[in-house]
């Protein structure tokens, strides 16, 4: 039912740098460590109908200016080692995160860094959003950049679609989610949410 994404749900946020994962000598690894937080959920939250093809969906700017994505109402937001974005309607939920331009960070110019790195991402993804082990992984472009589109299921009972998107020039990630309570990743509202995101540095 709906009122399982309403008691706030639980995600393991980090810093999704390489070090997660081992490789802790790549530059653009995050220092901060670990933390458990729960995301309370949205006050603007209803089970009403939305428009499932994001044309009137409210557009949000990071608060760094590094990226927009459109959400179906106006997310909440929550700072951490990065800026978070959550919309929580109860049996679906939204979630964006990402990072600006830092001057001194080094391009990733190698093509198997680049993929490597989006590779040892998934099991930290997972598990930040509750689940075990990824089910499905694809590799993506999106905006010209190296992406991974992942799928999994999480302990609340939702099914999740994250897609984890890699500036190689920048040496900047940016991550979307789109969880559910339905048995169909694949709906229009999902595709629309993904579909609007783009850089703005």
């Amino acid at each position: 039912s709906g009122d399982r994404g309403r008691v706030g749900l639980v995600i393991v946020t980090f810093g999704l740098g390489c070090h997660l994962m081992g490789c802790t000598a790549w530059p653009w690894a995050a220092a901060n460590p670990s933390a458990n937080q729960t995301i309370e959920p949205s006050p603007e939250a209803t089970p009403a109908a939305i428009d499932p093809d994001g044309s009137n969906w409210y557009a949000y700017i990071s608060p760094d200016r590094g990226y927009s994505v459109k959400f179906p109402s106006q997310p909440i937001e929550r700072a951490y080692d990065r800026a978070v974005a959550l919309l929580d309607r109860g049996d679906r939920v939204y979630w964006s995160s990402g990072e600006g331009i830092h001057p001194r960070q080094t391009p990733v110019t190698n093509e198997v860094d680049r993929q490597s790195y989006l590779d040892s991402l998934g099991p930290g993804l997972v598990r930040q959003f509750g689940g075990q082990e990824v089910e499905y992984s694809e590799r993506l472009t999106v905006a010209g950049w190296p992406a991974r589109r992942l799928a999994f299921r999480n302990s609340q009972g939702f099914q999740f679609e994250v897609r984890a998107i890699f500036d190689p020039d920048q040496a900047r990630l940016f991550v979307l989610a789109f969880g559910t309570t339905g048995d169909n990743l694949a709906i229009p509202e999902a595709e629309a949410f993904f579909k609007s995101f783009r850089p703005l540095d």
